[in-house]
């Protein structure tokens, strides 16, 4: 297990949209989580791509937005979750079987 902070850490939420829908049901279960980790959600930041960008996966735009949220609201965390990885995810464990 690991140990929390006895002060809340302060996080910033990230939500790229890559035109799958259902990013509001995504926004609320990122935000679900990461306050069940005890992080206090200080900020929320969305955006909206067609893929992933190679170099900083959310554009370097967005990449720069998040990190002066990060400042302006003294966070010391950044979640994001994205459909892509749990599909991904979910494809890779499609052959295997439980015993």
């Amino acid at each position: 297990m690991f140990d929390r902070p006895a002060s809340g850490t302060r996080a910033v939420v990230v939500q790229v949209d890559f035109s799958q829908g259902g990013i509001d049901e995504r926004l609320a279960e990122v935000t679900l989580l990461t306050e069940s980790a005890g992080a206090t959600v200080v900020a929320t930041v969305q955006g909206r791509r067609q893929a992933p960008d190679p170099a900083f996966y959310v554009g370097k735009g967005k990449a720069d937005e998040i990190g002066v949220v990060v400042q302006l609201n003294e966070a010391d965390i950044v979640f994001s979750i994205t459909t892509s990885r749990l599909r991904s995810s979910a494809t890779s464990n499609a052959g295997s079987t439980a015993a």
